[in-house]
C-alpha cells in the first residue's frame, strides 16, 4: 500500500511539473514565433525595397550613369501608388510559402508557423532626381565621375577662369573697337591722301582684316570652318521637357530631406558636375546622337539649334581670343614698336601727325584680330592654342597681315601645348551659371532619353533615388506588426 501512494505522488508531482514547463514552452514557442515574425518582415521589407531599387531605369544608368526609379514603369502616369504597388508584389511573393510539391508530407514538414503578409503598403516619402532644382542629379552625376576624374584638373581649370576673370579676357568687344577705328581712318580717304604712293599707307587704308571682320559677324562658322555643309541642323523640341514644365511650377517634388555636404565634398562637387557633362555628352569635336549633337555648346549656350549653339561658342571663343592676342601685343615691347614705328610713320606720310596713336591701335587690333582667327582655326580642326600667348607660340607678322599673307590655318598644326577645343568649352562651363547648365542638362537628359524605344513618357521628376515606405504585417496566429524602412542607391 505504501508503494502504491508513493506512485500516486509521483505521478501528480509529474502531473503538475510537465504543466508548468509546457506552458514555458509554449510561451516561450510564442515568443520564439512573434520575434521571428518581427524579424522576417523586416528582412523582407528590407528585400522588397532593395528589389524596387533594382528596378532602376536601364537607358538612364546605360547612357548617363544615373541609378532611379523611374515610377511610371514606362506608362504616362508617374507617381508613388505605383511604386508602392511594386512594392507590395515582391512582399507578397517573399512572404507566401512555397506551395512547391504540395502533398501531405510536405505539409506537416514545412508548415508554415508564421503565416504572414503584408498590409496596406504605400511608399511614404521619396526623393526625386529633379529635388532642390537639380541638386540630387547635380550630386549623382558628379559621384559618378569623382573617382575616375580625380581633382588633378581641377586646379589648371582654376587657373584658367582667374586669368580670364584678372585679365577680363570676355566682355570686351575688340570687333566693334576695331570697326569704329577702321571708319575714323576711312573718314580721311578722299581728302589729302588720294595720291598717297606709300604702300603701307595704302595698305592701312585697305586693311585686309577689315573684310574678315565683316565675314565673321556675318558667318564665323564659315570663316573658321573647313566644310559647314556637315554641320548639325538638330533642332531642341523643348515643349513638355522638365525645364519649362519648372517654369511653369508642373513638376514633382520629392519629401525626403536633402542632406547638407561636407564642405570640401561642396566646394568640389560642381567641378565634378562639369566634368561628367564633359565626359557623356557630345560636343562639335565628339558628335553625340541625341535631339542635339553640339550638346555642350547648349549647355553653355541654351538655345535650341546646334548650329546657334556652336556659334555661341564660337564667338564667346573668338572674344577670348581676341582680348588675349590685344594684351600680349600690347606687353610684346618688340611688336608693339614695329606697330607703334609704322603708325607713327603713316601719320607723317598722310599729314596726320595726331592720328599716330589712332593708326597704331588700328594695326595693333587688326594683328591681333587676324591671330585670333588663326587661333580659332586651329582650335576648332583639333589644335591646341594657349590662353596667354608667347613670342614662341604667336603665328602672324605685321607684314602678313598687312601684306594679305593671311593662311587659313588648316594645315598648320605647330602648336601642341595649350587648350584644346573641349578646354575651352571646359572653360565657358565654368564661367557659365551653374543652375543654368544643370537646368539645360536635365532638359536634354529627358529629351534625349524619350528618343528611346519605350520612353516616350519618360520624365525626370518621376525618378526617385530614396525611399521610405510602410506596411503592416498580419499573421494568422493573430499578430500584427507596423514596419517603417527607407532605402536608397
Amino acid at each position: 500500500m505504501t508503494g502504491k501512494k508513493e506512485n500516486g505522488y509521483l505521478t501528480v508531482y509529474m502531473a503538475l511539473v510537465l504543466t508548468v514547463i509546457l506552458s514555458l514552452f509554449l510561451s516561450l514557442f510564442e515568443g520564439v514565433r512573434y520575434n521571428t515574425i518581427r524579424m522576417e518582415a523586416e528582412c523582407m521589407m528590407q528585400i522588397g525595397l532593395n528589389s524596387v531599387l533594382g528596378e532602376y531605369h536601364r537607358i538612364l544608368f546605360a547612357d548617363y550613369n544615373l541609378l532611379a526609379v523611374d515610377s511610371s514603369y514606362g506608362t504616362a502616369s508617374p507617381g508613388c501608388e505605383n511604386t508602392g504597388q511594386h512594392l507590395t508584389d515582391y512582399l507578397e511573393r517573399n512572404m507566401q510559402c512555397s506551395e512547391e510539391d504540395s502533398g501531405p508530407l510536405q505539409e506537416v514538414l514545412y508548415q508554415d508557423f508564421l503565416k504572414i503578409k503584408p498590409k496596406n503598403t504605400k511608399v511614404t516619402k521619396v526623393s526625386i532626381l529633379t529635388d532642390g532644382r537639380g541638386e540630387i542629379y547635380r550630386r549623382e552625376a558628379a559621384e559618378a565621375v569623382r573617382d575616375d576624374v580625380g581633382l588633378t584638373g581641377l586646379d589648371t581649370l582654376l587657373s584658367w577662369v582667374e586669368t580670364v576673370e584678372e585679365k577680363e579676357l570676355e566682355g570686351r568687344d575688340l570687333a566693334e573697337e576695331k570697326k569704329q577705328i577702321s571708319e575714323e581712318i576711312q573718314k580721311i580717304r578722299g581728302k589729302e591722301v588720294d595720291s598717297a604712293d606709300d604702300k603701307w599707307a595704302g595698305l592701312l587704308l585697305d586693311n585686309p582684316t577689315d573684310e574678315l571682320s565683316m565675314k565673321r559677324a556675318e558667318n564665323i562658322l564659315g570663316l573658321v570652318l573647313e566644310d559647314t555643309s556637315q554641320l548639325s541642323d538638330a533642332v531642341l523640341y523643348d515643349d513638355g521637357l522638365i525645364l519649362q514644365r519648372m517654369k511653369q511650377g508642373q513638376v514633382d517634388e520629392g519629401n525626403l530631406p536633402i542632406d547638407e555636404l561636407p564642405e570640401e565634398e561642396a566646394l568640389t562637387m560642381p567641378f565634378f558636375f562639369r566634368e561628367y557633362l564633359m565626359k557623356y555628352f557630345g560636343c562639335y569635336r565628339r558628335e553625340q546622337e541625341g535631339a542635339l549633337k553640339y550638346q555642350v555648346e547648349y549647355f553653355i549656350s541654351g538655345q535650341k539649334t546646334d548650329p546657334e549653339n556652336l556659334e555661341n561658342v564660337v564667338l564667346r571663343i573668338s572674344s577670348i581670343r581676341d582680348a588675349a592676342n590685344l594684351i600680349y601685343l600690347m606687353s610684346d615691347s618688340e611688336k608693339y614698336g614695329q606697330a607703334k614705328a609704322l603708325g607713327s610713320a603713316v601719320a607723317v606720310l598722310l599729314l596726320k601727325p595726331d592720328w599716330k596713336d589712332v593708326f597704331t591701335m588700328s594695326l595693333v587690333l587688326s594683328w591681333a584680330f587676324a591671330e585670333s582667327l588663326y587661333d580659332v582655326r586651329q582650335i576648332m580642326r583639333g589644335g591646341r592654342i594657349p590662353l596667354m600667348k608667347t613670342a614662341e607660340t604667336w603665328h602672324y607678322s605685321l607684314d602678313g597681315i598687312l601684306g594679305s599673307l593671311l593662311d587659313d590655318g588648316m594645315d598648320d598644326m605647330e602648336c601642341k601645348e595649350g587648350l584644346s577645343y573641349e578646354d575651352y568649352l571646359r572653360l565657358l562651363l565654368a564661367m557659365t551659371d551653374l543652375q543654368s547648365v544643370t537646368d539645360r542638362a536635365m532638359n536634354l537628359t529627358e529629351a534625349n532619353i524619350r528618343r528611346t524605344p519605350g520612353n516616350r513618357h519618360f520624365c525626370l521628376d518621376a525618378c526617385y533615388t530614396a525611399l521610405e515606405a510602410y506596411t503592416e504585417v498580419v499573421s494568422d496566429y493573430g499578430y500584427e506588426l507596423e514596419i517603417t524602412r527607407t532605402a536608397k542607391y
